[in-house]
């Protein structure tokens, strides 16, 4: 609160359930955001808030992972693929190529 009456600070994490912070005296409230180092913003740190009393205010704030600790994690795992694709997208080429030839065969004997 601008005045100094009130202040609570709160660590978020990972789930998506709101914080509350109950029981704060009518005002005009300056609510800030801090992110971790490897993030950007998404949206404004920082909002102005006049609190009327009973009033229930839901504010987002957002952050997405940079390009830099993109570049800085480590590489996946070797194995985590499937060959399942793979066999199948060589099946599916196979196929289109059978056809193909079946159909270049059948339009010359109709001819």
């Amino acid at each position: 609160e601008q005045t100094g009456r009130a202040s609570a600070t709160r660590n978020t994490d990972d789930s998506l359930e709101p914080i509350c912070i109950e029981d704060l005296p009518e005002g005009e409230y300056n609510i800030t955001v801090a992110i971790p180092d490897e993030y950007n913003p998404t949206k404004s740190l920082s909002t102005a808030l006049e609190l009327k009393a009973g009033q229930e205010v839901y504010l987002n704030f957002g952050a997405q992972i940079n390009t830099q600790a993109i570049l800085d994690s480590p590489p996946p795992e070797e194995g985590g693929r499937s060959p399942l694709l793979g066999v199948v997208g060589v099946g599916l080429l196979l196929a289109g190529a059978g056809l193909g030839i079946y159909l270049a065969f059948a339009s010359r004997r109709g001819k």
